[in-house]
């Protein structure tokens, strides 16, 4: 159903508000063409960096792994002269050093060691206080991990009286750990209310993923997207440019791709678990998926599926909100009839889909 609105309507609402945000807005990079789609995503990360106001802002930006975050990201701080930091699953100390390491390269003067994050963040600060600094840091959960009081090191320097208040940095907080990420900035903690751009990157809809991958036949763009949704590394990085060649070639695709034991797809759901570190039971969260698998669409159904309450178990679908546990049957459509890539429609996640579609196909 069209919306009467002309195409691009987000990104330009965007960028409407974020120029009434920036008092003395810089003037903000054209997207670089080598971004496919991702308008809105542009926008909201060019006026927040395009803010020229004193005062040191945050933003945190989040999504799955593989839809482009960093991508994104690298060419913002490319395109406005900034940092961009790629935080690696290593101690605090060795954290700090190639931080400090990015840091002389951003500014080409030799800088301090950093005993802990208490030297590190206000070194940060303090470098741009003349100009404004996109200062990015990706995989930003690996640094919680080794240092679990940082996000409280960094609100202290953006609130009154810290570094932060006479710094013109544009601090981006990036991670595909949605536990960590979803939990900087809600309840009590520490990041609550500090940030002015929370950014979540999701796969490309239906339209923009059948441009992505070069699809023009409109049934079989839904099949396909009905399969592995919009998620940009598919095509590329996990599927190795293999895209059905036509509507016959739909089958023959899914059992060489996603059906395929030796294709990294096959295992995309369980690894999606393991990156949760919040998940303390994954058999719990695979029970489920097999639940909605087997034609179990509500929750009463699942919880009676798994053997467990209804409470617990509506709890434990997973990314319920953003992935979504599955819709009611359609009218003339039981559980127990089996089309397709189209049982799995109310998953939203490939990943969850792959494994729903792996237990349809090979019921007897």
């Amino acid at each position: 159903m069209s919306s009467g609105l002309a195409p691009g309507w987000r990104a330009e609402l965007i960028e409407v508000w974020f120029g009434q945000l920036s008092a003395s807005p810089l003037g903000r990079p054209d997207k670089p063409p080598h971004l496919f789609a991702r308008d809105a995503e542009w926008a909201a990360l060019a006026g927040f960096a395009a803010d020229a106001r004193p005062g040191a802002t945050l933003g945190v930006v989040s999504g799955r792994r593989r839809q482009g975050k960093s991508y994104l990201l690298q060419a913002l701080a490319t395109a406005r002269g900034g940092i961009y930091f790629p935080a690696l699953e290593l101690t605090e100390t060795v954290s700090l050093r190639l931080f400090a390491d990015e840091l002389i390269r951003f500014s080409g003067a030799p800088v301090p060691p950093f005993r802990d994050w208490l030297d590190a963040i206000p070194y940060l600060f303090r470098l741009a206080e003349d100009h404004v600094v996109p200062v990015i840091i990706d995989e930003f959960p690996y640094l919680v991990r080794a240092s679990p009081g940082l996000p409280s090191i960094i609100q202290r320097e953006l609130g009154p009286g810290g570094s932060g208040s006479a710094s013109r940095v544009r601090l981006l907080l990036c991670g595909s750990a949605m536990s960590v990420m979803g939990g900087l900035l809600s309840g009590p903690a520490p990041l609550r209310g500090r940030a002015g751009l929370e950014l979540a990157v999701h796969p490309f809809g239906y339209r923009d993923a059948a441009r992505f991958r070069e699809i023009t036949d409109p049934k079989l763009a839904v099949l396909v997207h009905s399969v592995v949704g919009g998620t940009p590394a598919y095509r590329r990085e996990l599927l190795r440019e293999d895209t059905p060649a036509d509507i016959a070639d739909f089958d023959a695709w899914v059992i060489r791709t996603v059906l395929n034991p030796q294709t990294p797809l096959f295992r995309e759901a369980r690894y999606l678990l393991a990156e949760e570190t919040e998940i303390r039971d994954p058999s719990l969260y695979h029970s489920v998926l097999a639940a909605v698998a087997e034609g179990n669409n509500t929750t009463g159904g699942i919880a009676s599926y798994i053997g467990r309450a209804r409470a617990p178990a509506q709890g434990s679908v997973p990314g319920r909100g953003e992935v979504g546990p599955g819709h009611e049957p359609r009218p003339g459509r039981t559980p127990e009839t089996c089309p397709g890539p189209a049982r799995g429609q109310g998953i939203r996640h490939p990943g969850h889909r792959a494994y729903l579609l792996l237990r349809c196909r090979l019921r007897p």
